[in-house]
């Protein structure tokens, strides 16, 4: 909101003898944003605080990818400390890996079970060879898993380290308190979108796809 001086506007008006006409105007000022939103060419940042309220996935298309590779893939027992997890269980992981066709995509995922958690892993390997491992917490020990990215626990395979815990405030007066909500990507705002849109992309190249 930009500073500006009530009087001087008033007697202005006053003056004009157009009151009307010159609120218009005004009103239009007050509410203008004070600087321009980025357009294209202009480098967009992270901030801290803003949240992305964008889920990359549909919920039914990341279940029934899930479905495809569990029924479709091979199965595999791993050691709970052979992947980088923010919560590693404490027993043996059932691992299912599929590779879909190259007319549905060829896109190669997998699927991590172990106490209750599931989680859904893209293997994104763009042309320019930035491999990247997309892991999507579907269920898990936390009420703020879902389905899609980016709630909490989900990352990438090489950012768990940069996670963080997420807290909420709850209640209010004497009643008010924070709760954890677990831990989130480290990751800034246009990789989260880069990487969400091709993990969606993927999604949908696959679910439903058939041999």
């Amino acid at each position: 909101m930009r500073p500006i001086n009530l009087f001087f506007l008033l007697g202005v008006c006053l003056l004009s003898g157009g009151c009307a006409t010159f609120w218009e105007g005004f009103s239009s000022y007050w509410d203008a944003p004070a600087t321009a939103e980025p357009g294209l060419g202009q480098e967009v940042t992270a901030t801290y605080g803003v949240e992305e309220t964008i889920t990359y996935g549909a919920e039914r298309n990341v279940r029934g990818t899930v479905d495809v590779i569990k029924t479709a893939g091979d199965v595999s027992r791993i050691s709970s400390h052979a992947i980088q997890l923010p919560s590693n269980p404490l027993r043996t992981i059932t691992a299912f890996e599929y590779e879909f066709p190259d007319h549905c995509g060829g896109h190669h995922f997998r699927v991590y079970e172990a106490d209750g958690t599931q989680i859904l892993e893209y293997q994104y390997a763009p042309p320019s060879g930035d491999e990247h491992f997309i892991r999507d917490y579907v269920s898990g020990p936390n009420p703020f898993i879902e389905a899609g990215l980016w709630t909490a626990y989900d990352h990438t395979g090489d950012g768990v380290s940069d996670m963080t815990l997420k807290y909420a405030k709850r209640g209010s007066g004497i009643l008010a308190g924070t709760y954890s909500q677990g831990p989130v990507t480290g990751l800034d705002a246009r990789s989260k979108r880069m990487l969400g849109a091709a993990y969606d992309r993927a999604l949908r190249d696959s679910v439903g796809c058939s041999g």
